[in-house]
């Protein structure tokens, strides 16, 4: 596996046509019965894996720009003169900046994962637990000021939720998806895309993909509290949702911190049409992966390239112009031709008059 700068850049190009294919399929999820969140997972998976593995692989064929790619390497070799050095170039300078940026990332996921343990410990004790698999006790804490229920923190979840009014029955449809959240590891998820995130700081992509895979994860969560509910049911837990939403509109609350924990804001209309598709049929779980690494391979058939000319069949080629190449006069009808102070060729007076390259260049004597 190699990696350098053209398989970044075509792990960036291709990440994105995979972000655009994902946001128009989450985008037509109302309209088409056929898109569901198991679809959305896939490419969702495929996305993270192409931006986590941008190697050139043995299989990989390439494809060479002769336009845009060789501009961008032309610009990134362009070389600023240091006091203290004798020059970097402005690659050079991208990768100190793109080290610096992870760096800071890092450090801001990882303080904003400690401040949220800290508030949560900050608050009061836990009003009571449920059981989950395995009779596993999972603490509930009701927060005044949340807007949602939700789960805090993956070695040690905490359930939270809104000091709002449930009725026993809209208390189990929240248990239940914020437990599939728990099983599904959706937290750790979430924090490992962080990491991803952190590394392509500087692609906007990355932070509109953050987004739509929060909501696919939401899509996916809902198929699974309610693949064996009735009509009437799917239709009572939708209104769990509505009821919640509701009250996020009325709360509007404006901590950040929550707000990071949370994630956006949930796209209703497209999980009610999604909860109540008749037509849409689960993939299994043991087939997921197998789609996404072939899917994954696919993707990684091609990268592109900056066209240059091979040196194995070029030798001692040089390009001829008037900075660095011009020729001495030896006598009336030989010439020594210098590239950078260096000789390079005897020519006679008829090949100067003939060859159109020789007639700009400085002749010395």
């Amino acid at each position: 596996m190699n990696l350098t700068i053209s398989t970044i850049i075509s792990s960036v190009f291709f990440g994105s046509m995979i972000f655009c294919i994902q946001h128009i399929l989450l985008k037509s999820i109302v309209k088409n019965t056929r898109i569901n969140s198991n679809i959305l997972t896939i490419i969702y998976l495929v996305f993270i894996l192409r931006m986590l593995f941008p190697f050139e692989f043995y299989f990989t064929k390439t494809v060479k720009s002769k336009v845009i790619l060789p501009m961008i390497r032309d610009f990134f070799r362009i070389e600023f003169n240091l006091p203290f050095s004798s020059s970097i170039t402005l690659f050079d300078f991208f990768i100190v900046i793109w080290i610096l940026g992870i760096i800071f990332k890092i450090f801001q996921v990882t303080k904003k994962y400690y401040d949220t343990k800290k508030i949560i410990r900050l608050l009061d004790y836990s009003e009571y637990s449920i059981t989950g698999k395995n009779n596993k006790e999972y603490p509930v804490i009701i927060i005044e000021g949340l807007h949602s229920p939700a789960v805090s923190g993956f070695r040690k979840p905490i359930i939270l939720l809104p000091r709002m009014e449930f009725t026993n029955q809209e208390l189990n449809y929240i248990f239940s998806h914020e437990l599939v959240h728990i099983y599904n590891n959706d937290i750790l998820a979430k924090y490992f895309y962080e990491i991803i995130l952190a590394v392509y700081w500087w692609n906007p992509v990355m932070y509109f993909f953050r987004n739509q895979m929060n909501q696919i994860i939401e899509l996916r969560t809902d198929d699974l509290v309610t693949v064996n509910l009735s009509d009437s049911e799917k239709k009572d837990y939708i209104s769990t949702l509505v009821k919640v939403r509701k009250f996020q509109i009325k709360q509007n609350t404006n901590n950040r911190i929550l707000n990071y924990l949370l994630g956006p804001h949930n796209f209703l209309l497209g999980r009610s049409h999604n909860i109540l598709n008749k037509n849409k049929k689960i993939i299994r779980k043991f087939l997921v992966w197998p789609v996404v690494i072939i899917l994954f391979f696919i993707s990684n058939t091609i990268i592109f390239e900056a066209y240059s000319i091979n040196k194995e069949t070029t030798g001692n080629a040089f390009i001829i112009d008037k900075k660095s190449t011009y020729l001495l006069e030896v006598n009336s009808n030989k010439y020594e031709m210098y590239h950078d102070g260096e000789f390079v060729v005897t020519i006679n007076k008829e090949q100067l008059q003939k060859e159109e390259y020789f007639k700009d260049l400085e002749i010395r004597k």
